[in-house]
C-alpha cells in the first residue's frame, strides 16, 4: 500500500513531498517505509518495523491524518495497493542512494 502526499505554497517557495509504503521484509516483519523531501530532489528515508501488517497500516493512517492536518494533500491515486512482486523494486527505489 502506498500513500503519496504533497504540499505546495508558491509564496513561500514550498514544495515538499511525503511518501509512505508498507512492505514485508525477509524476516516476517512489516516495514513502513517513509520518504520525504523537496519535490525534484532526493529525499530522506526511514523504515519503521512492525510485527503485523495491521500495525503498519494503523501507523500509516495516523501519519497520513497528521500530514493532511499540516496542509499536505493526497497526490494522484490516493492510496494504491501494490502487487507483492513489486515490493522489491519499490524498496530498492526508496533506498537508492543510501549506500
Amino acid at each position: 500500500m502506498t500513500v503519496h502526499l504533497t504540499r505546495r505554497d508558491p509564496s513561500k517557495n514550498l514544495s515538499p513531498f511525503y511518501r509512505m509504503l508498507i512492505v514485508p521484509d525477509l524476516f516476517g516483519h512489516w516495514l513502513l517505509l517513509r520518504e520525504w523531501g523537496r519535490n525534484g530532489s532526493g529525499g530522506k528515508v526511514r523504515a519503521d518495523v512492525f510485527n503485523s501488517p495491521g500495525d503498519a497500516l494503523l501507523a500509516l493512517q495516523r501519519l497520513t491524518r497528521e500530514k493532511v492536518r499540516r496542509g499536505y494533500a493526497r497526490l494522484g491515486a490516493q492510496i494504491t495497493d501494490q502487487d507483492p512482486a513489486d515490493y522489491a523494486d519499490v524498496a530498492n527505489d526508496l533506498f537508492q542512494g543510501l549506500e
